[in-house]
């Protein structure tokens, strides 16, 4: 793997999800120089970890590694859909922490907001 290619990719995956390196240490649970220290080339994360990066972004480890030049999506084993991108994997945790009637809530407002965007 060209360890230019793979920490470029990585950086630019990151900032376009418009998430910090905090973030995405958060998600992967590791410490976020350990999560630097992948973005600059200076240590490559084992198979696991390149799964790990693939599945949060939204990507295939091929992309990652360079073997790939457009990002594609990875489908899911049973062909049912997509994986969830990092902030979608984010916006299930959060609504997931809410109680029923709080879920039903959000729905509620999200549904309003769609509905008032589409109309513009």
């Amino acid at each position: 793997m060209s360890d230019s290619v793979f920490s470029d990719r990585l950086r630019c995956l990151r900032i376009q999800a418009h998430l910090t390196q905090q973030a995405v240490a958060d998600q992967l649970r590791i410490h976020r120089t350990t999560y630097t220290k992948y973005e600059t080339g200076v240590v490559t994360p084992d198979q696991q970890g390149l799964v790990q990066l693939a599945g949060l972004f939204g990507v295939t480890v091929d992309y990652l590694l360079g073997n790939e030049d457009a990002a594609a999506l990875v489908a899911e084993k049973s062909g049912a859909g997509m994986r969830l991108s990092l902030q979608e994997q984010q916006l299930v945790q959060l609504f997931r922490q809410l109680n029923y009637t709080e879920q039903q809530q959000l729905v509620q407002q999200v549904q309003k907001n769609f509905h008032k965007q589409k109309k513009k």
